[in-house]
């Protein structure tokens, strides 16, 4: 009788062993495809930075408005407009702020993203996560930062240079820089899905 208890209490010890074992190796299968994740979204942040940046510094000339002379020509920064992806555009971005509407989670969100080819899809890397993007100017419509119209969400002033002057002894102002609001998506090797946001100027 006592062998028999003993050998039911070794074979619940050896049950709640071996589920200990497996929620270990769950949750260090879960902290591995978060560390991986992490490294893979902060890549596709990287990638839309590096083409933000890019972005920012082309200007494209605009056709003057009625009345204004012949040799005038403006200058409107490429990030004032909505870009699509085509043959000659590689990467998608929105001018405007887009968010879910409410009941609607960011994967459903993120499809309808994609469906619009708003969404910017990097090459699976070697630990088989897929990075996708999605690049947002915080602004309410299209047009240059500085206009009213476009109602921007922009950084606070910064100073260019703290010597100031007579007219400005605290330092002059630098321009505002819009901010630009970054979701990565990383799917993993076994379909585990997540989101990261990151905010910029610039």
């Amino acid at each position: 009788m006592l062998a028999l208890i003993a050998l039911v209490a070794l074979s619940l010890a050896a049950v709640g062993l071996m589920r200990t074992m497996l929620a270990t190796n769950q949750v260090a299968g879960n902290l591995a495809f978060q560390q991986s994740a992490a490294q893979a979204a902060q890549v596709g942040v990287e990638t839309a930075m590096a083409w933000l940046d890019q972005q920012a510094r082309a200007f494209t000339e605009v056709v003057p408005a009625s009345g204004a002379l012949p040799a005038q020509l403006g200058q409107a920064n490429r990030l004032s407009n909505h870009i699509l992806k085509g043959a000659s555009e590689p990467i998608a971005y929105r001018a405007t702020r887009q968010d879910p509407i409410p009941g609607q989670s960011w994967e459903a969100f993120w499809a309808v993203q994609k469906a619009a080819n708003f969404v910017n899809e990097l090459p699976p890397d070697a630990n088989g996560n897929k990075v996708s993007y999605l690049i947002h100017r915080l602004c309410v419509n299209q047009g240059k930062r500085e206009s009213m119209g476009s109602n921007c969400e922009l950084a606070p002033y910064r100073k260019v240079d703290e010597r100031g002057s007579m007219s400005s002894p605290t330092g002059i102002p630098a321009a505002r820089e819009a901010l630009y609001r970054i979701t990565v998506r990383v799917e993993g090797p076994r379909n585990a899905v997540s989101f990261t946001q990151t905010i910029i100027s610039i």
